[in-house]
């Protein structure tokens, strides 16, 4: 597979995971949470990481994605990332490039992309959890939406 496809599917799943986020901020029994509230934030933050790459990919297409398919995207984005990871590790050796960035940048989105891999199994971890709560229902999908507030750095970083 090549790498634009690679991208391209990433870059779908991060839109389906940014809509799931939104969707769960606005229930008000999840935000009421604390717990809840932090996985729901750190979600939005993983799915932010991967723009490291997935803003190279134009017209991505979000896919329904329910609160207990999490597992299912973030192994894939798993997968994705890893393999990503693997071939950017050959173009380097290669002295090749991708979307213009050569030999530093395409060491640094090396890097970052390893870091996101640990994101993810940590993001896996804790949907563990999470869906633990949902499981043993003690919250409510179903509630009607509540205002969810922008966080700190989507504020200040937000264009007006």
């Amino acid at each position: 597979m090549a790498i634009e496809e690679q991208l391209r599917q990433l870059a779908e799943s991060q839109v389906s995971l940014v809509a799931l986020q939104q969707r769960l901020c606005q229930n008000r029994s999840l935000m009421n949470r604390e717990v809840t509230q932090t996985f729901i934030f750190e979600l939005r933050d993983y799915a932010d990481s991967l723009s490291i790459v997935t803003d190279f990919v134009e017209g991505a297409t979000a896919k329904e994605v329910g609160p207990t398919e999490i597992s299912t995207v973030l192994s894939e984005q798993n997968q994705l990332v890893h393999t990503l990871v693997e071939e950017l590790a050959q173009l380097i050796e290669e002295n090749g490039e991708l979307f213009g960035q050569k030999e530093g940048e395409l060491r640094r989105t090396w890097t970052s992309l390893q870091g996101v891999l640990e994101l993810n199994s940590l993001m896996l971890q804790d949907n563990l959890g999470f869906q633990r709560m949902l499981n043993d229902q003690l919250v409510d999908l179903d509630e009607v939406p509540a205002v969810c507030k922008q966080g700190f750095f989507q504020r200040l970083l937000s264009k007006r």
